[in-house]
């Protein structure tokens, strides 16, 4: 469309008999199809540069999109991870009641474990002492083996009598 108009005003130009030479005529004529060329290029680029606008906010709206998309799910999971800490702190502070429940016990348990403590070395004490009778033991032990001999003996001799 710019070039029809270019040519139609050359036509004029060139037919016109106007005190203008020629030659500057010319000049003009190529000092206006240079900005005709300069000017279908810029609106080419132009156009480029609206179609790279354009898909630049289609991909804006679309990350908006999926950005909203994701905070919905961020959202339901966070929702989901409060419950599961609501629900979390219910049960230990029901777990903190049962520990106070058992605390008399332990304190029981812990006594009794002193206790049987006790007794273990009160064991330990004894059995040193009967390692230390050991040796009579076996003395008292051959003693009365010496003894169930000469009872024996002393019954051989009650019947022969």
């Amino acid at each position: 469309a710019l070039d029809a108009r270019v040519q139609a005003l050359q036509r004029p130009l060139e037919t016109s008999s106007s005190a203008i030479p020629s030659i500057a005529l010319q000049e003009i004529v190529r000092d206006l199809q240079d900005k005709l060329a300069q000017l279908s290029h810029d609106h080419l680029t132009l156009e480029s540069s609206t179609s790279s606008l354009q898909s630049a906010v289609q991909t804006c709206a679309d990350n908006g999109e999926q950005m909203w998309n994701e905070q919905k799910v961020l959202d339901k999971v966070m929702s989901g991870f409060l419950v599961v800490m609501q629900t979390s702190n219910e049960a230990n502070s029901a777990l903190e009641a049962r520990v106070d429940e058992f605390q008399p016990h332990l304190v029981r348990l812990s006594e009794a474990n002193g206790a049987l403590d006790a007794r273990m070395q009160a064991n330990s004490a004894l059995e040193a002492r009967v390692d230390e009778f050991q040796p009579h033991l076996v003395r008292l032990s051959e003693a009365n083996g010496a003894l169930d001999a000469r009872m024996q003996a002393n019954s051989a001799l009650e019947a022969r009598v």
